[in-house]
């Protein structure tokens, strides 16, 4: 992700979503310290499963598009969640 108008410490404080993330600054002054761990080790990734199975609900892929196809037209429909 690239945090265009906040620090990366403030933008993952404001976005929660962002936290298992890998924030770059709009200038890519963090460019090299994101990319090291991201294509390494990459610590983040158990917490971003997690973050999927919280948010997706277990679903991966094309199953999780469809599901969230069907949820954007129950609300179109007034159906709600």
């Amino acid at each position: 992700m690239v945090s265009m108008r906040l620090p990366t410490d403030q933008f993952g404080a404001r976005f929660e979503s962002s936290q298992p993330a890998y924030v770059i600054e709009s200038d890519l002054s963090t460019l090299d310290s994101a990319l090291d761990p991201m294509l390494g080790a990459d610590p983040l990734a158990a917490v971003r499963a997690e973050r999927r199975r919280y948010y997706l609900g277990g679903l991966s892929g094309a199953e999780s598009a469809q599901a969230f196809i069907r949820y954007a037209e129950s609300l179109a429909d007034g159906a709600g969640p």
